[in-house]
């Protein structure tokens, strides 16, 4: 029994070392990797087993470097992810879109160059699903503190008048009819890794319906942010096994 016990925990001790061995390996090569070039990025999605459809960037700080979330949603589109939302609480981004959006492209060209930046497109919309697997476009969301709690509790309005109406009843709610009316009926789909950027561990309000399965990983601020942190947090996801409650 007790050479079983140590067999065991010397196969557990040799594992525990290939892993820290392999992140703490991944973590100096993107340390120490702070631009980001055509080729580079083409390397990386080949060393990254899964990506996120959908990637979100909370912003907790009070001062929003424009630059640097233009950065962070160049990098996204540039590695193929589909859907990207950035939040801020009080909403600046969504009141200054147009100025968010010309400096993305610029920045576009400034980190991957005129020609290659030409292959990264970034909208301001969010098609369903099945219409953007046609697209090679990137979809940008911007969201606030009014596109979480006050959409659940518009939602939880619009089904109390419904049901006082008598256009339905209580037993035909269920999660699928919440989320298309909290969606407004675009099949969208949820992030599946948020990045927290800010001092304090604390979601801030962010959309609270549609976290419910999200692997939620931390920066320290998102300014100045380099291309190998976030790529850092890309293995840590591609890394992780969602087991839904099984």
């Amino acid at each position: 029994m007790f050479l079983y016990t140590l067999v065991l925990r010397l196969i557990h001790f040799f594992l525990s070392i290939k892993v820290w061995f392999s992140s703490w390996s991944r973590w100096l090569r993107t340390r120490h990797f702070h631009g980001v070039k055509p080729g580079n990025v083409e390397d990386d999605k080949r060393h990254l087993n899964k990506l996120p459809l959908h990637i979100a960037f909370q912003l907790k700080e009070e001062n929003i470097e424009y630059e640097d979330v233009a950065s962070m949603v160049v990098w996204s589109a540039a590695l193929g992810i589909s859907y990207i939302t950035v939040f801020d609480g009080e909403g600046e981004l969504k009141r200054n879109q147009q100025q968010l959006l010309s400096t993305i492209d610029r920045r576009k060209v400034e980190l991957l160059g005129s020609d290659y930046s030409t292959r990264v497109k970034i909208s301001l919309s969010m098609l369903p699903v099945q219409s953007a697997k046609t697209t090679s476009v990137s979809h940008l969301r911007l969201a606030s503190l009014e596109d979480g709690r006050s959409a659940v509790i518009s939602c939880a309005r619009h089904v109390c008048a419904s049901v006082a109406k008598q256009q339905m009843s209580a037993t035909q709610m269920d999660v699928s009819s919440v989320h298309n009316i909290i969606s407004g009926g675009v099949d969208v789909p949820d992030p599946n890794l948020l990045v927290s950027c800010g001092p304090t561990h604390s979601l801030f309000g962010f959309l609270p319906w549609q976290i419910r399965l999200t692997e939620i990983l931390t920066l320290p601020s998102h300014r100045n942010v380099k291309y190998g942190q976030l790529l850092h947090l890309l293995h840590v996801y591609a890394g992780t096994e969602q087991r839904l409650g099984v």
